[in-house]
């Protein structure tokens, strides 16, 4: 628990980058959380997440020190529910993690 307040606090405080106006940062089941980028293109989403990535990768928590993530990430299609795109990302989660993890994927499709 004390990991994912500290996860929590990283996402919300620690990245800059994330307060842009508009985004939005919130947890999606135990260990996953979601990352809302509207007005975004997948490019720059991509980047977004290859950044933060690395930047988590290097801060260091009390309890554990270092630790990594992966990334799912997709953009909106016409004619997509909120099921059709956080199925999209899922997949996309899991071939990063499937890859090796600590890394990121994107899927369109």
């Amino acid at each position: 628990m004390y990991c994912q307040n500290r996860l929590e606090l990283f996402l919300t405080q620690g990245s800059d980058f994330l307060c842009k106006a508009g985004n939005t940062v919130g947890r999606w089941g135990g260990e996953e959380f979601l990352i809302i980028c509207p007005d975004t293109q997948i490019d720059d989403a991509i980047k977004l997440s290859s950044k933060l990535r690395e930047q988590f990768e290097c801060y260091h928590f009390q309890a554990v020190e270092r630790k990594t993530c992966s990334f799912g990430v997709t953009a909106y299609m016409e004619g997509d529910t909120l099921n059709t795109l956080v199925s999209r990302a899922d997949h996309a989660l899991y071939q990063a993690k499937d890859k090796g993890r600590n890394r990121v994927e994107y899927a369109l499709t």
